[in-house]
């Protein structure tokens, strides 16, 4: 899909520029973080909201719960609910980063928005 890589591609570029310039203290976008990682190493257990997470650049191997999951560019990860998380950039380098978008999703409006949805539960 020609249409699906250039989105990528400039994704790649923009992010490739807004992670390279001096980082603001705040920024209008409180739930979106921008993502850039120059090294392969290991990063720490931590508890991962729940979120969704864009790779634009490079491959990213994430250990969630008992799940390994190995994925890269133009691939997501949809993080339903805190739970321990570790991850390395695989390959990542100055020359080469890893990039990714991450959006954290806030649980009381997943539970305002399910609420519209008219569920029956089979017998």
């Amino acid at each position: 899909m020609i249409g699906r890589s250039l989105l990528i591609q400039s994704l790649a570029e923009n992010l490739e520029k807004i992670t390279s310039a001096p980082q603001i203290s705040s920024h209008p976008l409180e739930s979106v973080r921008f993502i850039r990682r120059e090294s392969d190493r290991k990063f720490g257990c931590l508890i991962s909201k729940p979120s969704f997470a864009l790779v634009v650049n490079g491959s990213k191997k994430a250990l969630v719960g008992d799940e390994e999951f190995l994925y890269g560019n133009g691939v997501c990860l949809l993080t339903g609910s805190f739970m321990p998380d570790s991850f390395e950039a695989v390959g990542a380098s100055k020359t080469n980063p890893f990039l990714a978008i991450s959006l954290t999703i806030e649980p009381k409006l997943c539970d305002q928005a399910i609420a519209f949805f008219p569920f029956s539960i089979p017998e």
